[in-house]
C-alpha cells in the first residue's frame, strides 16, 4: 500500500506535491516515519523537507517541517528560532522512532536571534541539536554548546559536535526512549584530543558515558592480556530494549600496558550494560573457534536483540589460506561459535559445492537463539558464473539455503505468456544474488535486495532488478521488482529500484521491518526522461496479511485478513482472535507466544484450504467513540492431534 508517492499532494503543506523521500522506518504497531521533499506551493529551499508519520495514506500526517518555529516544550531553542539554515533544510534525513512508538529522535539545524552558527562550542556555536520526544512535546536531548554532567565521573562538559544530521548507524533509540549517540565534548576532564569524544546514552537531562576515547579496557585473557585505552571510536551503537549497547572500537597503537596494541590486534567488539560497564566480546588477533586460526578485524552484522548475542564476519589469520580464511560467527559474553567458513561444503548442495566468501552486509537476529542472514559466493564442482551467488540463513551447525543464482525465481507467473523466471542474468552471468541489503527480524523473516532475475514471457527475455522476502512458514516470495507500477496522482509510474535499511531499531529487528512482519519500503520511480521521484510503501510479509491497516471509526469499514500457514497446514483448523489491549507480552501457550494480550474475543474459526490458506473479514460498524483504538488480530492453527502447529504475528487495524 502506497502511503505517499511522487506527485501526490503533500499532507499539511498546501499546494505542494511530494518529490522524493528518504528511507522510511517503522515501529511495532506499523506506524511509518520518513522525511520527504515537497515541491510547489509556498515551499522553498529552507522549507521543502518535512517529517511524515502514519499507517495509511488516510492517517498520514505532517509532524514537522523545515522552517518551523522552535517545536520544543517551553521554547528551549530560543525566541525566534526556526529549524533551517540560511540556505537549506533544518531537519536531518535519518530520524528515529522508538519501537513502541510515540518517541522520535532527530538532528536539526537552527537560525534565529540567539543562534550562533559559526565557530565551536567554545565560541558559542549553538546552531545544531538532537531533539527527542513525542511530536507534541519535543525536548532537547543534546545541543551544541549546552552543558551536561555525567554521573559516572561527576564531570561537566559542553557538547561540541554538529548534530545537524546524525545517521541511523551512529544513533540508537529503544522501546523505553533510551537513546545513544556519539559526541565530541570540551570542558570537564578533557585533555586535548586524548579523551574528547565518546558514546553517550540515556534520556534528556540524564545522559552518561558508554565509553569514550582514552578509556582503558582491561583484557584479562586472550593472546595479549593487558590494559588498553580506546584510541579511535567506532561507528556502530546497536541497542536492545533493556539498554545494552553493542559497539565496535579500536585500541590505541601508542598507549597500553604492557605494550600498545598493534594493527594486528587493535579492533574489538564490546558490550555495554547499564550499571555494569563494558565487557569484551571479541578481539582481533585472539584465537577463534577454528583450529589454528585467529580472528581478523571483526565487522559487525547489523542487528542486536535482548539475548545479548551478536554476529560478525572477519578474515582469519594463522593456519589458513585465501581459500578458507573468510568466516562468520555468532556469540555473546560466554564466547562465539562458527556459522560459516569459506571452503566448507555448502549444506544441501551437491558434493563439492563449497561456501565462498560471505559479504560483510550480514543481518543478525535472535531468531532460533541467534541467527545470521548473509550473501555468499559459491565455488567448487559445477559452479559457474551462472550459479555462484546465494543467500543463506543459519546458526552454528545449521545453515539453510534461501536462494541461489540459477534457481527458479518466484513471483512472475502472472505475466502474459510466462515461460520461466531464473535468478541471475542467464545471458551474461552478471549479478545474480549479490550484496544488496539484507534485513532479518527476530521471527526469522528476511528481506534481501539487488537480486537479478531473468524472465521469459510473451514479451521476450528480460532482466529485472528485484527484492525478495522469505518467511519460515510461507517460504520465498517476490517482494518488489523493477516492473512494479505505482498508480500515483501524476499517473502510473514504473519502479526501477528499491531498497531498505539494515540498521537495528532497538527492539531486535531492523528499522524498516518490525517483528510482526510489517515493512516500510522505499522505491524510486521514473517520472520523465531524466527525472525520478520517490514512493513510500507500507506492506507486510509472513503468514497473516490484512488490509487496510486503518479503518474510519466514524464510517466503519472492513479489514480483509488473508491467512497463509503453508501447505504443511493444509486442511487444519484455524482460529482467529483479536484484542484491544496490545500485543505484548502476549499469551504463552506451550512453545508459542500468542501476540495478543488478555481480553481475547473469537472472531472466526474454520479450516484452511489445500494450500494452507483462508480469508477472514473483520467488519466494524460506525463507532466514532472508538477513534484511536488499535485492534490487533492473530491466528493459530490446530493440527489433527489437537496441538498448535502455527501462531501468526499480530496484524493491526487502527481506528481513526
Amino acid at each position: 500500500m502506497v502511503l505517499l508517492g511522487f506527485s501526490d499532494p503533500t499532507p499539511g503543506i498546501a499546494g505542494s506535491t511530494l518529490n522524493t523521500i528518504d528511507n522510511p522506518i517503522i515501529d511495532l504497531a506499523g506506524n511509518v516515519l520518513f522525511r520527504g521533499r515537497a515541491t510547489g506551493g509556498s515551499v522553498g529551499a529552507t522549507t521543502d523537507r518535512a517529517y511524515f508519520l502514519g499507517r495509511t495514506n488516510s492517517t498520514l500526517q505532517k509532524i514537522l517541517q523545515s522552517g518551523d518555529a522552535d517545536p520544543t516544550v517551553g521554547g528551549q531553542l530560543g525566541a525566534g528560532t526556526t529549524l533551517n539554515t540560511a540556505t537549506g533544510t533544518g531537519i536531518g534525513g535519518s530520524p528515529r522512532l522508538s519501537p513502541m512508538g510515540g518517541i522520535l529522535m532527530f538532528g536539526c539545524s537552527m537560525v534565529g536571534p540567539t543562534i550562533i552558527t559559526t565557530g565551536t562550542a567554545a565560541t558559542g556555536n549553538n546552531s545544531t541539536a538532537i531533539l527527542w520526544g513525542p511530536p507534541a512535546g519535543f525536548t532537547v536531548l543534546a545541543r551544541r554548546a549546552d552543558f551536561f554532567t555525567t554521573p559516572s565521573n561527576n564531570q561537566t562538559y559542553q557538547f561540541d559536535s554538529s548534530f545537524s544530521a546524525p545517521s541511523h548507524q551512529a544513533t540508537a533509540l529503544n522501546s523505553q526512549g533510551r537513546a545513544c549517540f556519539q559526541s565530541t565534548v570540551i570542558g570537564g576532564d578533557v585533555s586535548g584530543t586524548t579523551n574528547n569524544v565518546g558514546w553517550l546514552t540515556g534520556t534528556p537531562g540524564a545522559l552518561d558515558w558508554v565509553i569514550r576515547k582514552g578509556d582503558v579496557v582491561v583484557v584479562s585473557g586472550g593472546a595479549s592480556p593487558g590494559s588498553y585505552p580506546i584510541g579511535t571510536m567506532g561507528f556502530n551503537c546497536a541497542m536492545n530494549s533493556i539498554g545494552q549497547i553493542l559497539h565496535d572500537e579500536r585500541f590505541s597503537n601508542t598507549l597500553g600496558t604492557p605494550a600498545p596494541a598493534t594493527t594486528a590486534n587493535d579492533n574489538v567488539v564490546l558490550l555495554y550494560t547499564p550499571g555494569s560497564g563494558n565487557q569484551l566480546l571479541v578481539r582481533e588477533g585472539d584465537a577463534s573457534p577454528v583450529a589454528g586460526a585467529n580472528f581478523g578485524s571483526p565487522t559487525l552484522a547489523q542487528g542486536f536483540g535482548d539475548l545479548g548475542r551478536f554476529g560478525f564476519s572477519c578474515t582469519l589469520s594463522g593456519a589458513v589460506t585465501t581459500a578458507d580464511d573468510n568466516a562468520n560467527f555468532v556469540g555473546d559474553v560466554s564466547g562465539v561459535q562458527l556459522v560459516h567458513r569459506e571452503g566448507a561444503q555448502a549444506p544441501g548442495l551437491p558434493a563439492g559445492v563449497l561456501m565462498g566468501t560471505a559479504n560483510n552486509s550480514a543481518s543478525y537476529s535472535d531468531y532460533q537463539g541467534g541467527s545470521l542472514a548473509f550473501y555468499c559466493s559459491l565455488t567448487g564442482a559445477g559452479v559457474t558464473v551462472f550459479n555462484d551467488t546465494s543467500l543463506w540463513l543459519g546458526q552454528p551447525g545449521n545453515l539453510q539455503l534461501i536462494a541461489r543464482e540459477g534457481d527458479p525465481a518466484p513471483g512472475f507467473s502472472y505475466l502474459p505468456g510466462f515461460v520461466s523466471a531464473t535468478f541471475g542474468d542467464t545471458n551474461t552471468g552478471n549479478s545474480g544474488i549479490v550484496a544488496g541489503s539484507v534485513q532479518m527480524n527476530a521471527r526469522g523473516m528476511i528481506i534481501f535486495s539487488q537480486c537479478t532475475v531473468t524472465v521469459v514471457d510473451g514479451s521476450g527475455t528480460n532482466v529485472y532488478g528485484c527484492t525478495y522476502c522469505w518467511d519460515p512458514t510461507t517460504g520465498l516470495k517476490l517482494f518488489a521488482s523493477a516492473i512494479d507500477v505505482y498508480n500515483l496522482t501524476g499517473g502510473p509510474f514504473v519502479s526501477y529500484t528499491a531498497g531498505g535499511i539494515q540498521f537495528p531499531s532497538g527492539d531486535g529487528c531492523p528499522l524498516d521491518l518490525n517483528d510482526h512482519g510489517d515493512v516500510a519500503h522505499s522505491a524510486i520511480v521514473t517520472t520523465g526522461p531524466t527525472t525520478t521521484g520517490g514512493v513510500c510503501v507500507r506492506t507486510r510479509i509472513g503468514s497473516l496479511f490484512a488490509t487496510p491497516s486503518a479503518i474510519s471509526a466514524t464510517n466503519g469499514g472492513t479489514q480483509t485478513m488473508r491467512l497463509d500457514a503453508g501447505v504443511a497446514n493444509a486442511g487444519a483448523l484455524f482460529l482467529v482472535a483479536g484484542t484491544l489491549f496490545g500485543t505484548r507480552p502476549g499469551i504463552p501457550i506451550g512453545p508459542y507466544v500468542v501476540p495478543l494480550n488478555p481480553a481475547l474475543y473469537v472472531n472466526t474459526v474454520g479450516f484452511l484450504d489445500a494450500q494452507g490458506k483462508a480469508t477472514v473479514l473483520f467488519t466494524l460498524p460506525p463507532a466514532p467513540f472508538a477513534a484511536g483504538v488499535d485492534v490487533n488480530h492473530a491466528f493459530g492453527v490446530i493440527d489433527g492431534t489437537g496441538n498448535i502447529s502455527h501462531v501468526s504475528r499480530a496484524c493491526g487495524a487502527l481506528l481513526y
